[in-house]
């Protein structure tokens, strides 16, 4: 007997079985094992990703590899914190705060250092009429959801060496499993303060991942070597003055006024710069400047300055680089019988940049740049350890 099966309907077939019944197509077991097994893959699938989500296994917005050992060692301490806590309940959702304040006795020699993951926070750094010549006081104010949360979080005093005396900031390097970071997260407010004397500090150093820094007015402070690594936040200075001052961040802006007499370096990404800088040079080795980001704009004020007996020569250097958006530079002026090289280039940008130079400037010798000396691909791959 033969059956016509029409090439196109839109209602079930009927095929009569071996037996002569008839029933309908798909209600054999071959054609349910498909379906379990895509149900099971897709449950593991979503019971992976909540993992992942809760346990912070996989950072979408991490801007460096996470360490897997600390890069200081909180056995260095040689003084730890003790804290006064209170609780403000209109301070949700972070209602916990513990307060302490450690002193240090050196000037020569300052670092501060901050590890793990379930922190961030700013760094201030003030001058402070109470404070005594010789001390530097760092207050520090913690604030997080419940109580027990301080007890992750190490905050110490280091003391590496005679002369080197710095602060340090340890939280674990992993999350806690099924906990949402809110849970976890701490907000530390970090505040140095200097006395409000002319102050020599040989060398200072910060390493504070997702810290932003401010600097405030330091006029009497003069740094032989400032370094500020690897913040990925904002770094914002009223004035700095000091011999070699070097500020790297990513994805966040770089601005301020500054005053340097060997060199000015500033690094970011995806941010702009925004600097005010006076360049100071004695008649020997050159005084540079270098601004460098990507897919950001740059903008500076650039003053050149002459230490020499007759208050002329000098030599400088001034290097800034960007893509896809355009610099503004502008030179206010420089000394006599001074001379000045000049590498502005913005990459791939779609507006035209500006560099004003000073009639001060007797002669200007224009070599065009060409393209392949800074592509934007190195522009955009600036370390910012």
């Amino acid at each position: 007997m033969r059956y016509y099966i029409p090439r196109r309907t839109r209602g079930p077939i009927y095929l009569p079985d071996e037996d002569g019944t008839v029933g309908s197509a798909g209600t054999s077991n071959r054609h349910l094992w498909p379906r379990i097994l895509g149900y099971g893959f897709l449950s593991a699938l979503i019971f992976s990703l909540i993992y992942i989500l809760r346990t912070g296994a996989f950072d979408m917005h991490s801007d460096h590899p996470r360490p897997t050992v600390y890069k200081y060692s909180p056995s260095q301490c040689s003084e730890f914190a003790n804290w006064t806590t209170t609780f403000d309940y209109t301070s949700l959702p972070l209602p916990y705060t513990s307060r302490t304040r450690l002193v240090l006795s050196s000037s020569r020699e300052l670092f501060f250092v901050s590890e793990g993951i379930l922190h961030d926070g700013s760094f201030d750094v003030v001058l402070d009429d109470q404070v005594e010549p010789g001390q530097f006081i760092v207050d520090f104010e913690a604030s997080y959801r419940h109580p027990e949360v301080i007890n992750n979080a190490t905050v110490c005093v280091m003391h590496s060496s005679e002369t080197a005396w710095g602060v340090g900031i340890f939280t674990p390097l992993q999350r806690p499993p099924y906990v949402h970071d809110l849970e976890t997260a701490m907000a530390f407010d970090v505040r140095l303060r200097l006395p409000a004397v002319p102050l020599s500090i040989r060398n200072m150093t910060t390493d504070m991942p997702g810290f932003l820094h401010s600097l405030s007015d330091l006029r009497s402070v003069h740094f032989e070597h400032l370094e500020v690594r690897r913040t990925g936040a904002p770094i914002l200075v009223e004035y700095v003055a000091g011999d070699r001052i070097s500020m790297r961040t990513t994805n966040a802006d770089i601005g301020g006024r500054f005053n340097v007499s060997t060199s000015l370096d500033l690094q970011t990404s995806g941010a702009p710069i925004r600097v005010s800088a006076a360049l100071v040079n004695d008649g020997g080795e050159p005084t540079d400047l270098r601004l460098k980001t990507c897919d950001a704009g740059i903008g500076g004020v650039v003053s050149l300055v002459s230490t020499t007996q007759d208050n002329t020569g000098g030599t400088f250097g001034v290097i800034a680089h960007t893509s896809m958006f355009p610099l503004d530079l502008e030179f206010l002026g420089g000394p006599r019988h001074s001379s000045v090289y000049l590498d502005a280039r913005a990459s791939h940008s779609e507006v035209r940049s500006r560099v004003k130079l000073h009639d001060d400037f007797a002669s200007v010798i224009r070599r065009p740049p060409r393209s392949r000396d800074v592509p934007a691909s190195l522009a955009c791959s600036m370390d910012a350890r």
